[in-house]
């Protein structure tokens, strides 16, 4: 009877681990279905020609002027994500000034072209004369819907790519074009660029750079427990396919970015994706040979610069784009 006991003992072990092992699976499969649901985005009654300069619909207190970065020059058009089979929706306003280029503008999380934390920039920089496009990623705004969940970039980086292709059908050259981003959409610009050498120059507003690191930040916000977010990852990776633990912007910049500048700007409060991830973007920027323009701005929260801080931030935009861009000569036939 010990005998028959002491071998007991190693299969009950046993057992005990495998149904803590599925418990944490399902867990972190819960987790990952529940948290990176994408949900309707709240602006999608706007557009380019009536946004208010509001930072969130829940946040009435930060308005300001939105009139002078409206336009109606604009036209929706389809564009092909470098996915097979999926259509995007995007806004196209060609330049209308010689000596200026074109800037893709990708919004963040829970988002769409619609909302002002992307029309806001897109308006700064079209009204000096640049180009821009503003797109709806994918499972966002009027984008076809792949799986209904966000990656934070990871997944969604191909449309970034579809898109500068778009504009490279259309006759604008690589120096010319450059790219925006807000919250998700810098992760999806930074892994696009680590991909396609030919990207110019990118404008990062609230960038993520380590998604284990970021997951665990966020987690913290949300309430969830720390040791819970690497099982979230690992199953959502699981699930949809999608590198969640083998693709990131930090690594991708210090490795292939090769010298194209970047702009960084990060606010130092921000609840949503933690400031040290900016600068962690900005260093891997800087190791990789890059030029790195670094805005940290005190007591602002996420992607909340361009509502604080509006006239400095059009600056900002205008000048490194301005800068890093190639421009298009007067009497182009890619002007307006």
């Amino acid at each position: 009877m010990r005998w028959l006991a002491r071998r007991r003992w190693p299969v009950i072990l046993l057992a005990l681990v495998l149904v803590a092992g599925l418990a944490y699976a399902g867990v972190g499969a819960a987790g990952w279905l529940l948290l990176t649901e994408a949900k309707a985005c709240q602006w999608t009654d706007v557009t380019p020609a009536d946004f208010p300069g509001q930072w969130r619909k829940d946040t009435p207190g930060l308005v300001v002027d939105a009139t002078p970065y409206q336009w109606a020059d604009f036209s929706d058009v389809e564009i092909a994500s470098a996915t097979q089979g999926l259509t995007l929706r995007a806004w196209w306003s060609p330049p209308t000034a010689a000596g200026r280029g074109v800037v893709l503008v990708v919004h963040g999380r829970d988002s769409c072209r619609s909302d002002p934390q992307v029309l806001m920039p897109a308006g700064m920089l079209h009204r000096v004369g640049f180009g821009v496009l503003v797109l709806d990623l994918r499972d966002n705004g009027l984008s076809d819907r792949e799986d209904g969940h966000w990656a934070g970039g990871v997944d969604e980086w191909p449309d970034v790519t579809g898109a500068w292709r778009w504009l490279r059908t259309r006759g604008y050259t690589p120096s010319t074009v450059g790219l925006m981003g807000v919250s998700m959409g810098t992760g999806a610009i930074s892994l696009a660029m680590a991909h396609e050498p030919g990207m110019a120059a990118a404008f990062l507003d609230s960038p993520w750079a380590d998604m284990p690191s970021e997951a665990a930040f966020l987690g913290r916000q949300l309430g969830v427990p720390e040791l819970v977010v690497p099982g979230i990852l690992a199953m959502g990776q699981l699930i949809s396919g999608d590198e969640l633990l083998g693709l990131s912007p930090e690594r991708g910049f210090r490795e292939a970015l090769a010298g194209r500048p970047v702009a960084i700007v990060h606010g130092e409060q921000d609840t949503i994706i933690d400031v040290a991830q900016g600068r962690r973007l900005a260093a891997a920027a800087a190791a990789g040979g890059s030029p790195v323009e670094l805005w940290l701005l005190p007591k602002v929260e996420h992607v909340q610069a361009a509502f604080v801080a509006t006239a400095e931030y059009e600056r900002r935009l205008v000048a490194f784009f301005s800068a890093r861009l190639a421009v298009l000569k007067p009497g182009s036939a890619l002007l307006r």
